[in-house]
């Protein structure tokens, strides 16, 4: 499957970089055959230069992975313009940027109904393409005494990506893996809670296929995710609560051992 993040801060790093180690962590040329997954990150021009490898590290700043990606194949793995220049469109598109850049990042990746004047991403999704919006799950503030938690549904990022791309498309999703990013492609990493995405029971088969083959390539990659039935109901199982509980206790957990903060969760 071929899938786009965008927005290489600290949760578009952890995606894109453990995605593409999972497809080529050596840089190796690959056959036609061999493509099965690809992988493609948005980045600014200014970027590129500093972008020879991608990074992962733990706590301590110790290495976690480490992908080249000084020459091609992986190198062509980056677009500077929106993914215009990729040929085949998106299987899957990761929307990881901030709630106030939505708006400007729909409008860029829109259609452009007359082909001569393409400054978008052209082919860069279609009518079968699967956009998900995924923000931080938690923002929060760490003291000695205490911890302030709230969630950021994201829920308007939603509206505007599927009013503006024109497509009913596009799910939400919310990820507690805590992170901080520290340069171009590289991130501290606080923990590993899980990600959770809207089910697309509602969209077409080919959509929820498309979100089946994303889980799938997200758990080889390392990223634990669920889909959960009802985002939108108030009333949800009582696993799905548990689930979505445990992830936020991780998230907290995780950030509070990036700041060097030891909490006891009991």
């Amino acid at each position: 499957m071929k899938v786009g993040v965008v927005g290489l801060g600290a949760i578009g790093s952890l995606f894109f970089n453990r995605i593409l180690h999972q497809i080529n962590p050596r840089n190796m040329p690959r056959s036609k055959t061999d493509r099965t997954n690809q992988i493609y990150a948005l980045v600014k021009q200014a970027h590129l230069p500093h972008l020879k490898k991608v990074s992962i590290l733990d706590q301590q700043r110790r290495l976690v992975l480490e992908v080249p990606t000084h020459t091609s194949p992986n190198a062509d793995a980056f677009c500077t313009d929106y993914f215009v220049q990729q040929a085949r469109s998106l299987d899957a598109l990761l929307v990881t940027v901030k709630s106030t850049d939505t708006y400007e990042v729909a409008a860029r990746l829109k259609v452009h109904p007359n082909p001569s004047h393409q400054r978008y991403a052209g082919n860069a999704i279609n009518k079968d393409s699967l956009v998900i919006s995924l923000q931080n799950g938690t923002y929060f503030s760490l003291s000695t005494t205490f911890v302030l938690m709230i969630c950021d549904t994201g829920l308007g990022n939603v509206k505007i990506l599927k009013d503006v791309l024109e497509t009913d498309n596009v799910l939400h999703g919310v990820t507690y893996m805590g992170g901080v990013s520290i340069g171009p492609g590289s991130v501290i990493q606080g923990g590993a809670g899980t990600t959770i995405i809207q089910n697309a029971e509602h969209l077409s088969d080919s959509v929820q296929d498309t979100l089946g083959h994303l889980c799938t390539l997200l758990a080889a990659s390392e990223i634990p995710s669920i889909s959960i039935l009802r985002w939108n109901e108030s009333v949800v199982t009582g696993q799905d609560n548990l689930a979505i509980v445990e992830a936020i206790v991780n998230e907290v957990a995780a950030v509070a051992n990036a700041q060097g903060i030891t909490l006891n969760l009991h």
